[in-house]
Parts: structure tokens; C-alpha cells; sequence
């Protein structure tokens, strides 16, 4: 019998839920354990979710879950950003969300906070050192460690619960009539919330001060200054999106210039 002329439907791109150092992005099957991802494709990608990032705040609309897992390569090539599920307007009144290791310090609150883009330029920040340095966010555990022992992600009624497998918060209503059994009555100083703040506040400050000083190191490596920006614990303070895009093309700029050199010198 003859077959039906119908064709087959177009085949979707290959994605990678990437850009996490311990997920696929970094496996041996797309990159050997050997190498480090090259500096240029580095910058591509911080320009790509920048821009994405732009195109959101420019709609007036904040992410407020950026991380890894939600950015995704097609083909190694092109980059989407994804999972809107906590998104919000800017300026309105929300309950503090996101996920640990790339959550903004000023997330970290038991009250309401306003939904500010700066928020997510932070956690661009804990990206870009992880493909800079090929390790985890540094923030990981201290945040959830903060979580785990304080209600400062969630408001009376809702709790961000930790799913360490995905390393996402997942929304769980609790029972507010009971006391929290789990914590003791007298907190040591070490237990405290003001003392585990203070020690996030010492790793962000150690952090950037290891930004800088590659930044002297590498004279053509400004991608380390404007993470050190983003990774401010001041929302005033870090750089918007279209800064960040405006001086990332400038370095693509500047080493598209010096390999232009390299040619014709070797010529």
C-alpha cells in the first residue's frame, strides 16, 4: 500500500537546561572536565540573558528566579530564559521567592518586600561567577542554611520549601497555629538570624574582593568588575541590565579588536 505523503513534524531543537557548573552544561558529554568554557562564549551568554533579562524589565515585569536551571541552550547556541513562575510587576508588594544561591540578600526578609529588577541582576551576578570560576554559587549553602532555620523566605501563610534534588523552593502551605518545634527556645549567637546574615554579608564582601582583584590581573577581563557590581549588597548600587549590556559588548568589542591584531602580526 501506498504510504501517506504526509511529512513528519519538524523536530525540536536539542535543549540543555544549562548553565548550572554541576549540570549539563558543564558535563564531560558537552565539555570536558579539562577545559574551561572558553572566555568569549562566557560573555555570549551573560549578553544573552541580559538581554532577555532587559526585554522583562522594560515590560515592567520582574523574573525573580533567575537561576541556571531556568536559563536553556538550543543547539549551544542560542540562550532562552525561562520559569516565570514567581514573576511579578516592579514596585508591587510581594512575599520574598526564589531559589537558594541566587537569592538577593534583601530577599531574605520575614515581611513583604517590593519586587525591584535589581533583585534579579543579583542573581545574574551568582551566575556569572559560577561560569567565571566553574564552581557552585558560593552562596549555596549559607542561604540554605538561612532558610532551613528562619522564616525569612515566606510570609505567615507561606513557606519556600527546599527541593535539594532540582534546588528549587517549592510553595507549601503550613500550619501557623503551631510553634515552630524545630528551633530551640534560646538561640545560641552562632543560631541567630542577625549572625547568619553577618556571615552572609562576609562572604559577599570576600567574594567581591576576589573579583577585583582578578580584575588588576586580567586587564581585558572587565566582566569581573561588573560582577563584583551586580553582586552589591546595595540594589542601588549594581549595574541594570542595559549596563550590563552596553559594557559586555564592549569587551566583545575590545577582543574582537585584539584578535584582529594577532592576525595581522602573524601575517
Amino acid at each position: 500500500p501506498l504510504r501517506s505523503p504526509l511529512r513528519s513534524p519538524p523536530r525540536s531543537p536539542p535543549c540543555s537546561p544549562s548553565l548550572h557548573p554541576s549540570s549539563d552544561l558543564l558535563r564531560p558529554s558537552v565539555l570536558p572536565s579539562s577545559q574551561a568554557l572558553p572566555f568569549t562564549r562566557i560573555l555570549k551568554i551573560i549578553l544573552k540573558v541580559a538581554t532577555s533579562l532587559d526585554a522583562l524589565h522594560q515590560k515592567n515585569i520582574c523574573h525573580l528566579d533567575v537561576k541556571p536551571s531556568h536559563i536553556l541552550l538550543f543547539d549551544h547556541k542560542v540562550v532562552r530564559l525561562c520559569g516565570l513562575r514567581f514573576a511579578a510587576s516592579i514596585g508591587e508588594v510581594i512575599t520574598p521567592r526564589g531559589s537558594p544561591g541566587y537569592l538577593a540578600p534583601e530577599l531574605f526578609s520575614s515581611e513583604k518586600v517590593i519586587a525591584n529588577p535589581s533583585s534579579d541582576m543579583w542573581s545574574l551576578g551568582a551566575i556569572i561567577y559560577s561560569l567565571l570560576f566553574r564552581n557552585e554559587t558560593p552562596f549555596l549553602d549559607i542561604h540554605r542554611e538561612i532558610i532551613a532555620n528562619h522564616s525569612v523566605v515566606g510570609s505567615s501563610d507561606l513557606v519556600m520549601d527546599i527541593d535539594t534534588q532540582n534546588d528549587v523552593m517549592r510553595d507549601q502551605e503550613i500550619d501557623t497555629s503551631q510553634p515552630n518545634e524545630q528551633l530551640p527556645e534560646i538561640l545560641s549567637e552562632e543560631d541567630t538570624l542577625e549572625y547568619r546574615m553577618e556571615r552572609l554579608k562576609t562572604i559577599i564582601e570576600e567574594i567581591r574582593i576576589q573579583l577585583m582583584n582578578q580584575q588588576v590581573c586580567n586587564p581585558y577581563n572587565e566582566i569581573y568588575e561588573i560582577d563584583a557590581s551586580l553582586l552589591s549588597r546595595h540594589p542601588s548600587h549594581r549595574l541594570n541590565a542595559q549596563q550590563v549590556i552596553t559594557k559586555v559588548r564592549e569587551i566583545l568589542k575590545k577582543l574582537r579588536k585584539c584578535s584582529e591584531d594577532l592576525t595581522v602580526i602573524r601575517k
